[in-house]
């Protein structure tokens, strides 16, 4: 890390190089912080950046709690401690373009692997739903949807009557066929848009009697 140097960015971009250079001295010096160099990126597409090298009593984080979001040409500063050795600033605008523009394509590729991380984590969330009881949407493809649900893993307690008083509440709800020795009931809706919506409603897991059961639709 610099020990003497400050990173800022979000500096106003429309202003001549040599106008925002001598407001950032201009800026320091008033508040007591002798400035050294200031180096600004010539290359357009880096602009609004700057490293600053002080004087060697300067206390950084005195700099930082005084002028970090202090307004300069009408956009506020945001500073932090550079994290290379300052020589390389003093060297000339050719190895400061070239560093920044290394800076900022590691930034890219952090923010690239983040977002691909979030990604990936999107994915596995659809793969396994935290919510057991909803439909998994990668699963939702594999199952061929038709009118007729199935609903397996009942309990010796309930009844066909439970099943009805369960599914009657969706739309388009016909019958519901309790096979009592297979503990398997058997639910069938006016048509198939009726039934997908009642599974999605229910989702994969729904409670009967307190119990985990699994629901999904009936082979053709």
């Amino acid at each position: 890390m610099a020990s003497h140097t400050l990173y800022i960015r979000n500096l106003n971009e429309k202003v001549s190089l040599k106008k925002l250079e001598f407001s950032l001295r201009e800026i320091f010096n008033e508040n007591g912080f002798p400035v050294k160099n200031i180096q600004t990126c010539h290359n357009i597409q880096l602009r609004g950046q700057a490293f600053v090298v002080f004087d060697d009593s300067v206390e950084l984080d005195q700099v930082m709690d005084t002028l970090n979001t202090e307004y300069v040409l009408g956009k506020p500063l945001h500073i932090q401690r550079a994290k290379k050795e300052s020589d390389l600033l003093l060297k000339g605008t050719d190895k400061f373009n070239e560093y920044i523009t290394k800076e900022r394509e590691e930034r890219i590729k952090r923010r690239t692997g983040k977002d691909n991380s979030k990604k990936r984590s999107h994915e596995d969330d659809e793969d396994v739903d935290n919510d057991e009881n909803k439909p998994n949407k990668k699963r939702m493809k594999e199952i061929v949807p038709n009118r007729i649900l199935i609903i397996t893993e009942l309990s010796d307690e309930v009844t066909q009557s439970d099943l009805i008083e369960l599914f009657e509440k969706y739309k388009g709800f016909l019958t519901a066929n309790y096979v009592s020795v297979r503990h398997v009931g058997l639910i069938e809706f006016q048509n198939e848009s009726e039934a997908v919506e009642c599974y999605k409603s229910l989702g994969e897991i729904p409670l009967v009697k307190g119990k985990k059961c699994s629901l999904t639709f009936a082979k053709k």
